[in-house]
């Protein structure tokens, strides 16, 4: 459907535009491009052909918003490819609109707006989402399989995971207590949050099925969550 591939994003007075993804995620090669020493006409073909996916697709389908935005990255790339012959700056094109896409489904799916529109980022602004004194914890306890797809926070490499995703059906959101965005803090009492992501797929796959998992998440405040998806979606260029 359509709408699935509507976002909120702030368009940079105080306002907010609920506008077809691949807007941004244009905006987002553009800029990528002049970022990694491309010039004008080239980020103007590689912004061109994420608009150009988002025109041809057939959103009377079933379509899988993820996949969508991998093809226009990757047709981003190409344009760079064609237009400029540089690799370095296609490869970060792709990265870049594919992460931004993440991003901003993500962000939907929490009820977030995010300054997508904006390439600068603002002075004196939080470092980060877990400095919010007032987020609060969620205590839940589940069992394998629990139904909680989690993403990374940042790199792969860094610490620190959050919802993605929660099936319909599964334990998680059948308990009504969790919601995408919401950080896992620990696991029977071991702290997660200073573990990487495949650190703590790792440590879930190696505990017992009949375990019953004490999980605690952290769930931040709407309004820090957006500055910091805002600063993410910035930090992409």
């Amino acid at each position: 459907m359509k709408d699935d591939f509507f976002v909120s994003v702030s368009d940079g007075n105080g306002g907010e535009q609920v506008i077809l993804i691949w807007v941004p995620l244009a905006i987002l090669a553009h800029n990528v491009v002049l970022e990694n020493g491309g010039y004008q006409k080239v980020g103007h073909k590689a912004s061109l052909a994420v608009i150009q996916h988002g025109k041809e697709i057939d959103y009377d389908q079933n379509l899988s918003v993820r996949r969508q935005v991998i093809m226009a990255a990757r047709k981003a790339a190409d344009a760079v490819i064609e237009e400029l012959g540089n690799g370095d700056v296609a490869a970060a094109v792709l990265e870049a609109v594919r992460e931004g896409g993440d991003l901003l489904a993500s962000a939907k799916a929490s009820g977030i707006t995010v300054d997508a529109l904006e390439t600068s980022s603002p002075e004196n602004e939080p470092t980060g989402v877990g400095d919010n004194a007032s987020s609060n914890l969620i205590n839940v306890t589940l069992s394998k399989p629990m139904g909680i797809i989690f993403e990374p926070i940042g790199d792969p490499q860094e610490c620190g995971v959050r919802i993605l995703d929660l099936p319909r059906g599964g334990k998680a959101y059948l308990s009504q207590e969790l919601k995408v965005g919401d950080e896992l803090f620990s696991i029977n009492d071991t702290k997660m949050s200073n573990l990487t992501f495949y650190e703590i797929l790792e440590f879930i796959s190696e505990e017992d099925d009949q375990n019953q998992f004490n999980l605690i998440f952290q769930r931040q405040d709407t309004k820090e969550m957006k500055a910091a998806m805002g600063r993410r979606f910035r930090n992409l260029i």
